[in-house]
């Protein structure tokens, strides 16, 4: 967990130092009212910030225990 701690901490620090006073940030949410889908587009794919970060939740989705499917009987719970 030290790690996930570490990546949230880095997260957070880029988001506040970083992300918060961006111009771009700023003109892609005039433009398009606010829709992040617009932001995190651009973020992901131009902004050096934005890859970082991006590099920065993969990290976190790596280091989650992988997801347990449960199979159920329809019939039981219908």
């Amino acid at each position: 967990m030290i790690v996930r701690e570490r990546v949230m901490r880095e997260i957070g620090s880029l988001l506040d130092g970083r992300c918060d006073g961006c111009p771009q940030l700023k003109e892609l949410n005039r433009i398009h009212g606010h829709s992040t889908s617009h932001v995190d587009g651009y973020c992901q794919r131009t902004c050096e910030v934005g890859l970082k970060l991006k590099g920065l939740g993969e990290q976190l989705n790596a280091t989650l225990s992988p997801r347990v499917e449960l199979a159920f009987d329809d019939e039981e719970y219908a």
